[in-house]
């Protein structure tokens, strides 16, 4: 009877031995886990990260080289505005003398 009880004892302190050597191997095997699947979502967040700020950047430079479109646009406009009455202006001033040298 006193050797079922100590065998019994030696058994349970194995057990409880293994128990605990499985929580510890399981401890550590979920920190890996954890570990492992926080450096996925770093890499991923890095990702999007880098994907949005080239799309900040396109927009950025879309919205820059449509800006100096309507800027040449206009100044061209504006000359060619410019030129057109100096042309025209000349132009009636010719017509004008022209008309005036006939008429005499």
């Amino acid at each position: 009877r006193i050797m079922r009880g100590i065998i019994a004892r030696d058994e349970a302190a194995k057990l409880s031995q293994q128990v605990t050597a499985a929580r510890a191997i399981e401890k550590h095997v979920r920190g890996w886990l954890v570990r492992r699947h926080m450096c996925v979502f770093i890499v991923s967040a890095s990702t999007i990260q880098r994907k949005w700020r080239g799309k900040v950047c396109q927009m950025q430079f879309t919205s820059a080289k449509q800006s100096a479109l309507k800027i040449q646009t206009s100044y061209r406009q504006y000359r060619l505005a410019a030129e057109y009455q100096t042309l025209r202006s000349s132009t009636l001033t010719i017509q004008r003398s022209l008309r005036g040298m006939q008429l005499r």
